[in-house]
């Protein structure tokens, strides 16, 4: 009878790696986080692992910068719980597998695995100490310093410009940090695209790490391009994922850009970008 009630009170959940392959040609493969959840959908949970220090022995500066950057990213997005791990809505194999395909290409979440405990926490432990181990513990610890506006302005810009490089009929007209001359003003850009002429210019807006000052100053600089280039150039607004204390930023920056310029200029967060660049490419 024992055994039968254990068998009534055992839990299936899916369990998926998020694992980090700076240089792809050396192959060299690192665990970065582990996602556990309900096949119920009743709960899900998330932790990142402490990687920095194995990190700086396989990686570039920036290649880290990236990383850091989209587990930020993708905590905000999913609403994971800085003290629990928990995330705020129920999680599916189809949201794993949609994640992976958002996902930068040295990052990328595993297909999910069946696991089976007698309770979410015993699952939760199981799976955190095979697959996290030690560094699960320094995570608790690892003080990470809180990515600041310019951090996160650089990160988007550099995340849009590498998926604009991936694709062939963008890979050589896609640029970093131009200047180009409207019909009053020079204006210095996050990114244009041109092919001949000028086709398309974007700058990033921090609404999720900058100042009030910093989110004002970029979305001015946006207004102003828009108004002084041509017409027949694309407008874009850039930004990561916005938690919700941020979030009415981002909507005073949406009313004012639609009172202001009436669809001019387009917002467009990290999600969107496969979307965008595969339109930019049909219309260059």
């Amino acid at each position: 009878m024992s055994t039968g009630r254990r068998a009534r009170e055992q839990e299936l959940a899916y369990y998926s790696m998020l694992r980090w392959t700076p240089d792809p040609l050396l192959g060299e493969t690192l665990n970065v986080g582990l996602l556990v959840f309900a096949e119920d959908g009743r709960w899900a949970r998330f932790s990142r692992r402490a990687f920095r220090s194995r990190a700086n022995q396989m990686a570039t500066a920036d290649q880290i910068e990236v990383a850091e950057a989209w587990i930020n990213s993708f905590e905000i997005g999913a609403g994971v719980d800085s003290r629990t791990g928990d995330l705020n809505a129920p999680v599916t194999k189809s949201d794993v597998h949609r994640w992976a395909a958002d996902s930068v290409s040295s990052l990328s979440f595993t297909t999910p695995s069946a696991a089976i405990g007698t309770s979410t926490d015993e699952l939760w432990e199981s799976l955190s100490d095979r697959y996290l181990g030690a560094a699960r513990a320094a995570a608790r610890t690892e003080v990470v310093a809180k990515p600041t506006g310019s951090f996160e302005r650089r990160t988007v810009v550099r995340d849009f410009v590498a998926q604009c490089r991936d694709v062939p009929a963008l890979r050589e007209v896609v640029h970093r940090g131009e200047t180009v001359r409207g019909r009053r003003l020079d204006h210095r850009l996050d990114v244009t695209i041109r092919n001949g002429q000028l086709a398309a210019v974007a700058h990033a807006i921090p609404f999720a790490y900058g100042s009030e000052a910093e989110i004002d100053e970029r979305r001015a600089l946006l207004v102003e391009a828009a108004l002084d280039l041509p017409e027949r150039v694309t407008k874009l607004g850039l930004f990561d994922a916005v938690p919700p204390d941020r979030q009415p930023l981002l909507d005073q920056t949406r009313e004012f850009l639609d009172e202001r310029l009436d669809g001019l200029v387009q917002l467009q967060s990290r999600d969107t970008f496969p979307d965008v660049v595969a339109e930019l490419a049909r219309t260059i």
